[in-house]
């Protein structure tokens, strides 16, 4: 059976991980809404969103390698 101490850290390595793949998916589609967008101001939004967001997941893959996952 698991010790506490090591399901906290896998639960909070699965939270990362989950936090990681919907922020790139959100990321993908401010990318997608960019490229559709026949409007200026609404594809410069939408490309400023993207790269925050991808700024986000790049912070939160440096957390999770400073937690020990992969």
């Amino acid at each position: 059976m698991l010790d506490d101490n090591l399901r906290f850290k896998a639960t909070d390595e699965l939270a990362l991980i989950n936090a990681i793949s919907m922020t790139e998916v959100g990321a993908k589609k401010c990318q997608l809404y960019a490229g559709l967008s026949s409007d200026n101001e609404v594809r410069d939004f939408f490309q400023k969103r993207s790269m925050f967001m991808k700024r986000v997941v790049d912070d939160l893959r440096k957390e999770l390698d400073r937690i020990g996952g992969s």
